[in-house]
């Protein structure tokens, strides 16, 4: 067993397994300090980067944490995102399932083709279809929209896409959410260090085993 002792002596944490706190730091927010019995902390942790994700994740609509690495479309914040842990594995199931022209998993709802904007004037390109008969018209030609999934089909630069139409729909929304969740992952980074390090992770102190404590007494 790990010991953090701080160089005066006057603070001693049992750390416990390091990796296995570490690994439950990253598998949910404040749960390796639960397991090393750092219990205020852990809540701390616990309550302020879940409700950071969440409120981002809100914001966007939930569909700002999404892995993609397509043309046009490389999602390089959700490397950070997924170190809040459980909440952000749907996009990774998502991102492991998802396929050329193969609809993702957990469909939340269905969009029009860019040939078919729905037959009204002025109807933006890739709009949400909410009338169930148009769902019925459009067979398989509506666009799927996942669960944390990607945007269906190809991103482009020049012509509307589904991405362009998560824009359109949430606004700066879409840039703000992500940054919420992206503050959430750098958090609990450090969070999950902490866990690993002890209270001393800025600076220097000292590591003793349980059996040798002990020995000594």
């Amino acid at each position: 067993m790990v010991f953090y002792e701080s160089p005066k002596g006057s603070v001693k944490v049992e750390l416990g397994n390091r990796y296995l706190a570490a690994l439950y730091a990253w598998l949910l927010p404040g749960a390796g300090h639960f397991y090393q019995r750092r219990y205020t902390k852990g809540l701390l942790f616990s309550l302020t980067i879940l409700t950071t994700y969440f409120v981002g994740f809100w914001l966007g609509d939930g569909r700002v944490v999404y892995a993609s690495w397509k043309t046009n479309d490389v999602r390089w914040q959700f490397v950070v995102q997924c170190f809040v842990g459980a909440p952000t594995f749907p996009a990774i199931i998502q991102a492991v399932n998802a396929k050329e022209n193969v609809a993702p998993l957990w469909i939340r709802n269905y969009r029009y083709p860019a040939s078919d904007p729905g037959g009204k004037p002025g109807t933006p390109a890739f709009s949400r279809v909410t009338d169930p008969k148009e769902l019925t018209r459009l067979a398989n030609r509506k666009i799927p929209d996942g669960f944390m999934a990607a945007p269906f089909g190809p991103v482009t630069t020049t012509d509307p896409d589904v991405l362009s139409a998560w824009h359109a729909e949430l606004g700066h929304n879409f840039d703000i959410a992500t940054l919420y969740t992206f503050i959430a992952g750098l958090l609990n980074l450090l969070v999950i260090y902490d866990a690993f390090a002890g209270p001393g992770m800025f600076f220097e102190g000292s590591e003793e085993d349980e059996d040798q404590d002990k020995d000594e007494s």
